[in-house]
């Protein structure tokens, strides 16, 4: 596992002015990962940006030997012509073959950078125990910046060795090539020197502030909702509306709208050139040029020999052939960076999650309850004047909830849409904790407890159920990733999925998706009851609380009856394993037949808009806008005349009309 843990440059709140500075902070965090992620393979890139500009500077006076060479040949005299067109084949040979590897290597290495960052991603969106940053639009925003500049194009910070490669050999090789012409002829070694490199700077520095400047405009924008509407035109969830509602020509004219707005934004940006790019070009050239004149006078006066012109005519053109490729390596070095920089800005907005206490210097309780499964309690779970809101918002969605929910019971809850029920699960697997108020479970307070090991002891199915794409054993089975396949089987009988899932083509060892060759999917009623099996799993294996949000929502009415029968009349542990490692599960007995401190009891709690549900729980709670407004047993609830009554009557009327 990826540490998290390090110090990275403060990039959560730039302006314009020091976009430069952080744009250089994040360059050199990134580099400052290479050799993390592979030692041998950094050294190997290094020693290749010193070599090759060597190699480059040796091709350049064994070609001027070679040439010097000529005159001797053409006259007749002795030559070693032949060891110095030796000489030059052999390190043509040797430059193209450390290229090669060169080129092997930085892949290589980019790849494995590549796989680090979204390593750490995956371990930091992991880490907290919680899920309110997994729910929070920056955070899930930062996410995606780097995950598409992992996959993509321009931002991949794959690219980033063969960058500082291209561009650090390049400029050792400008160095000496400047040294080579300075040593000939120090004014016009220093002036090319000086072209160059305001050459390189404008045009670069141009191309930067295009490309950077469309990223961070609309058009990056205008790029994301093109890759949307694309998906909207031809990906499967969407195939049978577009078609069904004939909108599939609006669509293709959106997309195509959208997409020349792009083109056209990208070309408004290269079409602009600054008169810095125009003048330093310009001077360039005529700065080659005058050394390509000085050379030829200089020979024709004999001052300068042959070998010595060849070279200076090679060292002058060096600046434009490395204009090219250095930009290049400069833009890619800046881009890649970008979603590394949006990788340490996750990294900030997650520790400010965690930050301290205010005013005490001390992080928020973690849990240090001993280590033994025994430690964590077992009992009645109270909810005491708890109210919570979502970070972000000042509407709170509980309201002074006050709630006892016996070990072994089992309890309804209800109420219209926005009313609470999935936040007040929330809260009991610990995914959010309470604004205000506390829960405890045998007096004992949640907060103090550890999360992850609270919530090993919490089965659920969500009304957002998971649907992996693993096989139907793995779908059950994660549940509890230890247990035996007759462990396996036996939640999924009790759910009502072993006939299905016995039944698909390569039986349990199916893939639950279509996007796998051989895969198959499965009906809404038939996610929902591998779902229930995977809960049932986690309930054989320890879990004290079963939690079951809209169990019911996507299953027909035999299959509704056949879970109330199954599921909702509640159970409990009643001894040791048996020879086959499971426990055994009853009926759950009358509360006053049940030892007031029986440990294996399974305490259940159930959120349905289905009446024919809710009713056989032991007892049933309204909530109404984040308020408790009634408690109390079905008969009791109907007896009453309140919202319950009301809410029941007019789901039976439907079926009794």
């Amino acid at each position: 596992m990826l540490s998290t843990s390090g110090s990275h440059p403060d990039i959560s709140g730039v302006d314009n002015e020091g976009d430069q500075r952080v744009r250089r902070s994040v360059v050199a965090a990134t580099v400052a990962m290479l050799p993390r992620v592979s030692l041998p393979l950094t050294i190997a890139v290094a020693v290749a940006t010193v070599v090759e500009p060597l190699l480059g500077f040796g091709f350049m006076l064994a070609v001027g030997h070679l040439v010097a060479q000529i005159p001797t040949l053409v006259g007749g005299q002795d030559s070693d012509w032949a060891s110095a067109l030796a000489l030059v084949a052999g390190i043509y040979v040797v430059q193209q073959a450390l290229a090669s590897v060169a080129a092997l290597a930085d892949w290589r290495l980019g790849q494995l950078l590549n796989h680090h960052l979204d390593d750490r991603v995956i371990v930091l969106l992991q880490a907290p125990s919680g899920i309110a940053h997994l729910e929070d639009s920056r955070i899930r925003d930062l996410a995606a910046e780097v995950a598409d500049g992992l996959g993509a194009g321009w931002w991949r910070p794959a690219k980033t060795p063969a960058a500082l490669r291209n561009l650090a050999s390049g400029g050792l090789g400008l160095v000496l090539a400047f040294g080579v012409v300075i040593w000939l002829q120090w004014w016009l070694g220093l002036l090319l020197a000086a072209a160059a490199c305001w050459a390189q700077y404008s045009v670069t520095r141009d191309s930067l502030d295009m490309i950077l400047g469309f990223s961070q405009s609309s058009g990056e924008t205008e790029f994301r909702r093109l890759e949307y509407e694309r998906d909207v035109a031809v990906s499967p969830p969407s195939a049978k509306e577009v078609r069904l509602f004939g909108f599939a020509s609006w669509a293709l004219d959106r997309w195509e709208t959208r997409l020349r707005r792009v083109l056209a934004l990208d070309l408004r940006n290269i079409a602009r050139v600054t008169p810095s790019v125009v003048l330093s070009v310009i001077a360039l050239c005529v700065v080659t040029a005058g050394g390509f004149a000085w050379a030829a006078v200089e020979l024709g006066r004999g001052e300068l020999g042959l070998a010595a012109a060849t070279v200076v005519a090679q060292a002058v053109l060096a600046p434009l052939a490395q204009f090219g490729p250095g930009g290049q390596a400069v833009i890619n070095l800046t881009l890649c960076a970008k979603p590394v920089r949006s990788l340490l800005v996750l990294e900030g907005k997650l520790r400010e999650q965690t930050a301290p206490v205010p005013g005490t210097g001390e992080s928020p309780p973690s849990g240090s309850e001993p280590t033994g499964s025994e430690a964590l309690p077992r009992g009645d779970i109270r909810l005491e004047n708890v109210s919570f809101r979502y970070p972000g918002s000042d509407v709170d969605v509980l309201h002074d909830l006050s709630l006892t929910i016996p070990a072994g019971t089992s309890l309804a809850v209800v109420g219209l849409n926005g009313a609470g029920k999935t936040t007040l699960v929330k809260l009991l697997c610990r995914f959010y904790e309470p604004t205000k108020g506390r829960i405890t479970v045998d007096g004992k307070d949640l907060s103090g407890l550890q999360p992850d090991r609270w919530q090993r002891r919490v089965a659920a199915i969500f009304s957002d159920f998971a649907r992996y794409p693993a096989s139907a054993r793995d779908n059950v089975g994660f549940g509890d990733l230890s247990a035996s396949t007759d462990r396996i089987e036996d939640a999924a009988e009790r759910a009502g999925a072993a006939d299905l899932l016995s039944t698909l083509p390569a039986g349990w060892d199916t893939v639950l998706s279509r996007e796998f060759t051989d895969g198959t999917d499965l009906s809404g009623g038939q996610w929902q009851r591998v779902a229930l099996s995977r809960a049932l799993l986690a309930a054989d294996a320890g879990a004290t609380l079963l939690v079951l949000d809209e169990p019911a929502a996507n299953l027909d009415v035999r299959a509704e009856a056949d879970l109330n029968e199954r599921i909702l009349r509640g159970f409990q542990r009643v001894g040791p394993l048996d020879d086959q490692g499971r426990l055994e599960l009853q009926e759950i007995a009358p509360k006053e037949q049940r030892p007031d401190d029986d440990p294996h009891e399974v305490t259940t709690v159930v959120i349905s808009h289905r009446f024919s549900t809710v009713r056989r729980a032991d007892r049933i709670c309204v909530l109404d806008a984040g308020r408790l407004i009634e408690d109390g047993t079905h008969d009791d609830l109907v007896a009453a005349g309140g919202r319950y009554a009301e809410l029941f009557h007019l789901q039976a009327e439907r079926f009794a009309g």
